[in-house]
């Protein structure tokens, strides 16, 4: 077994919910111990899921807590461990949350998403604007700066947002509306 199929094993191992999968387990670790595997899980989840809050703070905070958690559990039992780079599984996330919006039910979650990937991850990513259903942006900025809003959004325009420099200062910015 070739270390890639090791490492997918072990990821489908470590967040199988059957018992079965301990035999697989238990060969890849030989001697090593599954109490440890599960100990690993959890910080392996408690993690991404830290480092999820960070990088999208207005994703969070509309999701709530234990949603969010949840969100976050989902999203690495799908993706798997893939990388030894949290930061490369975070990137992931939005498209995670659009491609799964029939299971969470939220579309304002995945707009506000897009919008935190944005700014999380535009200089590393070389992108530098997003595509978002109207009236997104303004609820961003509502979540983010801790304000209730009452605004909506309309899902039947879009806006394109774009994340720019104002006296040296990163700012997101309405470039369009269709």
């Amino acid at each position: 077994m070739d270390y890639n199929d090791q490492l997918k094993t072990l990821s489908e191992c470590i967040f199988a919910l059957e018992s079965s999968s301990t035999t697989d387990l238990e060969e890849i670790l030989e001697s090593g111990s599954l109490a440890n595997v599960q100990v690993y899980k959890n910080r392996l989840i408690e993690t991404v899921s830290r480092v999820l809050r960070v990088h999208y703070p207005a994703t969070y905070l509309r999701a709530n807590d234990v949603h969010f958690k949840r969100l976050c559990v989902s999203f690495i039992v799908d993706i798997g461990i893939t990388t030894y780079n949290i930061d490369d599984l975070a990137r992931r996330f939005s498209s995670f949350l659009e491609e799964t919006v029939g299971d969470h039910e939220d579309e304002l979650l995945v707009q506000l998403a897009k919008i935190d990937q944005l700014w999380s991850f535009a200089s590393l990513d070389g992108i530098s604007e997003v595509t978002v259903l109207s009236g997104t942006l303004y609820i961003w900025q509502d979540i983010i700066a801790n304000q209730p809003s009452n605004r909506s959004f309309d899902p039947s325009k879009f806006e394109t947002i774009e994340l720019a420099e104002v006296a040296g200062e990163p700012v997101l910015r309405l470039i369009s509306s269709i």
